[in-house]
């Protein structure tokens, strides 16, 4: 319920001369607004435990990248953002290298697999893969989050010239209004690209490498491979 208030508005007054006419009236409402996600923005911010998070970490030895972001509820509380999720979709470039197939039934995702090599196998003989599109996330109503990329765990030569990369969008979904895979508004919105590139070095060249990780303008790395 709203106190009463005073509303100022314009009026024309006969004969063409414009006024200012001070109405004061008592309103009677209530305003029932529905809580979204808005105001993504990349930035530091520290969590429920304590731990602190900076905007940006660059691990270059390691070609480990982590960016941090937060959020805002349109109605001022991230507490009323309970029927909303936020998650990134990464969505594999399909004019990049490497190849797509489609996991047995039931499951029937799509799974994008780089070239070999650089990407390895694990110890069971399985090759790199990512689903695409990779769908990963949480509840809205924390407010924050931090996105590492990081090498894959597999790598072998001999090495080359060559990246792969994916497209990135941060999204939320709602399920009190069925929205889905709606952009997160703000600053930080939009389709990013993640890349993942390969250099040869050694002598001969070819037998070792190095990877560097990059995307919205930040990288990390060299990291060497042996």
């Amino acid at each position: 319920m709203l106190p009463p208030r005073t509303v100022t508005a314009k009026a024309n007054v006969t004969g063409g001369t414009v006024g200012q006419v001070s109405i004061s009236c008592s309103l009677a409402y209530s305003i029932t607004v529905h809580a979204q996600p808005y105001n993504f923005r990349s930035s530091s911010y520290t969590n429920a435990s304590g731990v602190f998070h900076p905007a940006v970490v660059t691990d270059n030895p390691n070609a480990t990248l982590s960016l941090s972001y937060v959020w805002s509820s349109t109605d001022g509380s991230l507490a009323h953002l309970t029927t909303c999720t936020v998650n990134e979709n990464v969505t594999w470039d399909t004019n990049t290298v490497g190849y797509f197939s489609t996991l047995p039934p039931p499951d029937g995702r799509k799974v994008y697999a780089p070239p070999s090599p650089p990407a390895g196998t694990d110890a069971n003989g399985n090759p790199i893969g990512y689903l695409d599109p990779v769908v990963m996330g949480g509840a809205a109503t924390s407010g924050q989050a931090t996105d590492t990329f990081s090498p894959d765990a597999y790598y072998k030569g001999p090495y080359a010239s060559i990246s792969w990369w994916g497209d990135q969008v941060y999204v939320f979904n709602d399920s009190a209004t069925g929205e889905v895979n709606i952009p997160m508004p703000g600053p930080a919105s939009g389709s990013f690209r993640i890349t993942r590139a390969f250099a040869p070095t050694g002598t001969p060249s070819g037998t070792a490498g190095t990877l560097t990780i990059s995307t919205r303008g930040n990288s990390a790395g060299p990291k060497t491979l042996n």
